[in-house]
This record gives C-alpha cells, sequence and structure tokens, in this order.
C-alpha cells in the first residue's frame, strides 16, 4: 500500500480565510408591524376570507343534507331517486368545498410571498 500521511496534503493559507463572525439566529430580528400595517393587511382580504367561508357553510349543508335526503329517498322506498340525488349533492358540495380550499392557498400564498418580500427587502437594507 502506499503511504498516505499528512505530509503529502497541501495545507491552506490560514490568510486567504476570512475571518467572520458566527451566525446566530437569535439575534436576526425582522421589524415589526404597527396595528395599523396590521389592521390595513387583514382588511385586504376580508372579502375573499369572506366568500372562502360561505363555499364552506354551503358546501357542507349541501354535501351533508344531500347525503341525507339521498338515504332518506332510500329508506323510504323510492331508491331510484338515490343515486342522482346523492351524485348531484356530493359533486356539487365538495366541489364548493374545493373552491374554498384553492382560495385558502391563494391567500397563504400571498401573504406568504408578501412576508418574504419584506424579509428580503430589510436583508438588502
Amino acid at each position: 500500500m502506499p503511504d498516505i500521511s499528512n505530509a503529502n496534503i497541501p495545507k491552506s493559507d490560514e490568510v486567504d480565510i476570512p475571518d467572520l463572525p458566527d451566525f446566530n439566529p437569535d439575534s436576526v430580528t425582522f421589524p415589526s408591524k404597527t396595528e395599523k400595517e396590521k389592521t390595513v393587511v387583514s382588511r385586504k382580504f376580508y372579502t375573499l376570507n369572506f366568500i372562502a367561508s360561505l363555499y364552506f357553510f354551503i358546501g357542507a349543508v349541501i354535501l351533508f343534507g344531500g347525503i341525507t335526503i339521498s338515504l332518506a329517498q332510500l329508506f323510504i322506498g323510492s331508491a331510484e331517486l338515490f343515486l342522482p340525488i346523492f351524485t348531484a349533492s356530493t359533486s356539487a358540495g365538495l366541489t364548493m368545498l374545493l373552491f374554498r380550499e384553492i382560495i385558502v392557498v391563494i391567500l397563504a400564498i400571498e401573504e406568504n410571498t408578501r412576508i418574504t418580500a419584506e424579509a428580503i427587502s430589510q436583508l438588502h437594507k
């Protein structure tokens, strides 16, 4: 086996290595928003939050109401109405719940993008 020792490894010149301070994540501070700025941001998407809540409420009522009505039709003897009512209520209710989730995700993406942009602008100062 060849002789491998520390003598064969070139040593780095310590002058080329900059002396950087240790990173302490606890020392990083982000500017806090005033109450007025927080209120403006929450009012900015109040309508979309309200629409998302409406989609959730109406979708849940359609979904569970339709399932209840279709099961009632099944048990009272009108089995031919079970499948159309069940299918229509399930698809309409789940579609409304999906729209609500899409709105919530879009709002979360917007908020995270805004927070990231503010943090990046603070790093550049």
